[in-house]
């Protein structure tokens, strides 16, 4: 039998723990399941030889801050919150360089970001704010990969 003190701290851990995981599930469902549904990463997803880590990106509006690493090869963009544990309902995503509909960039003061609108194959769209290194991710995939400069990487490097 635990004291009284050890019984109330475990009782609000656990609270806290639960709406954590609710929060959490909320999260997941405005956003980052939307994409998840329809491009969820295959099983043995590892992260490509050009990826960032510990990004800031948003989705749908809602905000991962420095919790998301980004990587990209010939198949897409590859998005994975890390650690895994502690984001459950997220599942890496791979995001294939044919979904982008619309891509600018944004500045906030010294901060750049690239806001792109990611085209679902139910004919809903989604947002993306993605940081603008991934630009230059982009273009070393695209001088590694196409001899000539072409390939579906080169859509998003030129604007």
């Amino acid at each position: 039998m635990l004291p009284q003190g050890l019984g109330i701290l475990a009782l609000i851990l656990g609270l806290w723990l639960a709406i954590w995981i609710t929060v959490l599930r909320i999260i997941s469902w405005l956003g980052w399941n939307r994409l998840a549904a329809s491009f969820r990463a295959p099983g043995s997803f590892a992260l490509p030889r050009l990826h960032l880590g510990f990004q800031s990106v948003s989705i749908g509006g809602i905000g991962y801050n420095g919790c998301v690493w980004i990587g990209v090869d010939e198949k897409g963009l590859l998005l994975q919150c890390r650690p895994s544990w502690l984001f459950p309902f997220h599942p890496p995503v791979l995001l294939p360089w044919g979904c982008f509909e619309k891509i600018h960039t944004w500045q906030l003061g010294p901060w750049r970001f690239l806001v792109v609108t990611v085209y679902l194959p139910d004919e809903q769209r989604i947002a993306l704010r993605l940081p603008s290194e991934v630009l230059r991710l982009a273009q070393q995939l695209r001088d590694c990969t196409a001899p000539n400069g072409a390939g579906d990487p080169e859509r998003i490097a030129s604007q």
